[in-house]
């Protein structure tokens, strides 16, 4: 094995694809930093059926087919299930085009759950980033409890703390379309990194950036600024600047450039999961002791390096596809 095959991450990228979502399947296929192994799909933004052929489609695009693309949980576990404020969008179907690569039939779970599992024997082992509920996450946890010896790490997109909620005034869209799966993972004994909105919020790209991708990359850059076009994801009021907001590839950052992150702040981490404010997440950010648990939260980011480093590994992405 070479030098640069050890220093690799090995990812399994858990999402529902979601324009932010694909930003993050493109940031992850463009650093040799990362081992893409999989990509799994959950119902979310749109459902599960859209997710898994907006991923596939990516994927495509980017000239990944070999990436294999798994089909998760098409409803929440326990909650009425909810869709993305976009998900009449559904398939972007008018951006890509399908993808031909032979379909994956092994349902999402059964992909993360044993390949967890073969890497407790003295693999390296695995990081799951999840950008979408966590319901595909929950349920592997549930049904392969031996898995956690071979997760070095959950990266997650999810919550709300000192900001305000996005679907709700009080709650997270993945949070919220799912929060006992939430609960559930953020209680399990994995070490867990959550990536609320207090850090993503910062995270917006201008049309100055966007019409830097159109002007320096290819199709890839291309594709991901129609997709931000095809939805409004500005909110000055909200986010305080102009521009469209990018939660997931942060997900993706984080195992890139954890040094443009803020610290940790190690913290029991509650999710309300029924009543009036479902799907509300809650910490003590200065605990009065030391709290022996496996969750953290960053709420900081140096947004302005990270989305220099995210263009340039997008319009670089790009110039090695032409």
């Amino acid at each position: 094995m070479t030098r640069s095959n050890l220093q690799k991450t090995s990812v399994i990228l858990d999402c529902d694809p979601g324009v932010d979502d694909i930003a993050g399947i493109f940031l992850a296929l463009s650093s040799e930093k990362i081992d893409l192994l999989g990509v799994t799909v959950v119902a979310g933004n749109v459902p599960v059926d859209d997710t898994f052929w907006n991923a596939r489609a990516a994927l495509a695009l980017a000239g990944r087919s070999d990436i294999p693309v798994f089909r998760g949980c098409k409803k929440p576990l326990i909650r009425e299930q909810v869709f993305g404020r976009h998900a009449h969008i559904g398939r972007f179907d008018n951006i890509f085009e399908a993808s031909s690569a032979p379909t994956e039939t092994m349902h999402a779970v059964d992909f993360i759950g044993k390949e967890a599992c073969r890497r407790r024997r003295g693999i390296n082992g695995l990081t799951l980033c999840v950008t979408g509920p966590f319901t595909n996450i929950a349920t592997m946890l549930s049904r392969y409890p031996d898995a956690v010896g071979g997760i070095d790490a959950v990266i997650c997109m999810g919550g709300a703390f000192r900001a305000l909620g996005l679907r709700t005034p009080w709650a997270e869209f993945n949070i919220f379309a799912d929060p006992d799966a939430a609960k559930q993972v953020m209680n399990a004994s994995v070490p867990v990194t959550l990536l609320p909105l207090d850090l993503t919020f910062k995270i917006l790209v201008s049309s100055a950036e966007m019409s830097t991708l159109l002007e320096k990359g290819g199709k890839v850059s291309r594709g991901l600024v129609s997709l931000m076009r095809l939805s409004n994801r500005e909110d000055v009021r909200r986010y305080g600047a102009a521009g469209s907001v990018m939660h997931d590839p942060a997900v993706i950052g984080f195992v890139l450039w954890p040094e443009l992150y803020g610290e940790k702040v190690h913290t029991e981490i509650g999710v309300v999961c029924s009543g009036e404010v479902i799907g509300h997440t809650y910490a003590d950010f200065f605990p009065s002791r030391s709290v022996a648990v496996s969750s953290c939260i960053i709420d900081n980011i140096d947004e302005d390096e990270f989305q220099k480093r995210m263009l340039e590994r997008l319009i670089a992405m790009d110039g090695c596809l032409k």
